[in-house]
């Protein structure tokens, strides 16, 4: 099945059970506020990790063949899927502007009248939609909700939260390092990725094989010692290349570089220059896109066969 009709399954039939009553259970802590206030966090990191995204993220990384540790920033860009929380905050302030409009002798209207005078701190519910409509530069609609009808002011709202998670997005994949201070992994995939989109190559590759090994190279979840040296505690100088040492094993030592790989390379790729390698991983056709698909998947069983044969001459 292609990724868009899994996706559009999933947004029909579980993203509904999903975000059932978040109208009201869709609101952030004090704590969350204030750590998205003071920098520490993002609103883009937050709904990424929250329990109802869950779902999505364990979803999203099995259409693509990923595993479960990978990026959530790296999974959501490849199929441009904003978090599944992010539609539950938007139900709430759409919920919120609706109630506002209501009649004071409405009970719902009371009741929003009581959580208002008691104030922010009293509420989560209420402090979120504060610190949305602020996040968001909606100061004006908080003050005073009948300047707009709620269809209008739920549109506004999904288009400037969209906005602000994408550029969060684009922070988080181009920034050095991450907020433990350790260096970015996706620092290779931000050279591949500019838009919030969902990638050509996940509809013109019908072989989830070949698919789903540009995916996990593009994404840094694979074998590489780049990656697994990470898990190693190693040094970025001492994760080497297994079978040349002459140089780290990353991505684009991989595609362009090692001596190993030099026949397929020009076979599949016809290239060894940086800037093509990262054209050519971008899969913006079929042609392309099987081409690359085959090289990482020939030359990654390659990789493992010289490693295993390495291993046991030196066993023995």
């Amino acid at each position: 099945m292609s990724c868009k009709n899994s996706l559009k399954l999933f947004h029909s039939f579980i993203r509904p059970i999903a975000l059932y009553n978040s109208e009201n259970l869709a609101h952030l802590t004090h704590h969350q506020i204030r750590a998205n206030e003071e920098n520490k966090t993002t609103l883009l990191a937050y709904l990424t990790k929250s329990e109802v995204n869950t779902t999505h993220q364990k979803f999203l990384k099995f259409i693509l063949g990923l595993k479960r540790n990978c990026s959530n920033m790296a999974t959501l860009g490849e199929l441009g899927e904003f978090p599944l929380h992010m539609y539950g905050l938007i139900s709430l302030l759409s919920f919120w502007h609706r109630i506002s409009l209501m009649q004071d002798d409405t009970l719902v209207k009371q009741a929003l009248n009581f959580v208002t005078n008691e104030g922010p701190n009293s509420s989560e519910w209420l402090a979120t939609v504060e610190f949305l409509v602020k996040a968001l530069n909606l100061e004006e609609n908080f003050a005073d909700a009948s300047g707009i009808t709620t269809k209008q002011f739920t549109y506004v709202c999904s288009k400037k939260v969209k906005k602000l998670c994408t550029e969060q997005w684009r922070t988080a994949i181009t920034r050095n390092s991450t907020e433990s201070g350790l260096s970015n992994k996706l620092r290779f995939y931000s050279l591949l990725k500019a838009d919030f989109e969902i990638e050509p190559y996940l509809e013109n590759v019908n072989d989830f094989h070949l698919r789903k090994n540009i995916c996990k190279l593009r994404c840094s979840d694979h074998k590489l010692e780049i990656e697994t040296g990470r898990h190693k505690n190693l040094t970025l100088q001492l994760r080497v290349c297994q079978l040349c040492n002459s140089g780290i094993e990353s991505e684009m030592h991989f595609m362009a570089l090692c001596p190993l790989y030099e026949p397929l390379r020009m076979r599949y790729l016809g290239t060894r220059n940086e800037n093509d390698i990262i054209n050519l991983l971008k899969c913006n056709d079929k042609t392309t896109a099987f081409n690359v698909g085959n090289y990482i998947v020939k030359a990654m069983g390659l990789r493992e066969q010289k490693i295993l044969s390495k291993n046991s001459e030196f066993v023995l």
